[in-house]
């Protein structure tokens, strides 16, 4: 998955609101203009810069299910972690990544 694909993927999982789908999808609309594609551009940085402040377990567990959709009782197979250690850090990875990137997603669903 290409990164744009990845970071405009992992936002609209992350805040799953209708409005949101539509003004952010992974295929370049014919036509758009700059300002659509430097509000992209922006998502991508910012989701990107997001994702590495997350803890290493937390990343990997999210980024696991989200985007590779493994299940948690397969991660919790391979690692001898939890499945409740596993929802715990899926969980609060999603909580750091709504927090830090609220404002630009207000920001593009308000446009």
């Amino acid at each position: 998955m290409s990164t744009q694909r990845f970071a405009i993927a992992a936002a609209v999982s992350l805040f799953s609101a209708a409005a949101f789908v539509p003004s952010i999808s992974c295929a370049q609309p014919s036509g758009a203009g700059p300002d659509s594609e430097y509000a992209r551009g922006l998502l991508i940085v910012e989701l990107e810069h997001a994702l590495a402040e997350l803890t290493p377990h937390q990343r990997a567990v999210f980024l696991a299910h989200e985007f590779e959709g493994r299940s948690f009782r397969e991660l919790a197979a391979e690692t001898g972690v939890s499945v409740n250690a596993l929802l715990s850090r899926k969980h609060e990875a999603v909580k750091r990544l709504r927090r830090r990137l609220q404002t630009i997603y207000d920001e593009l669903r308000d446009e």
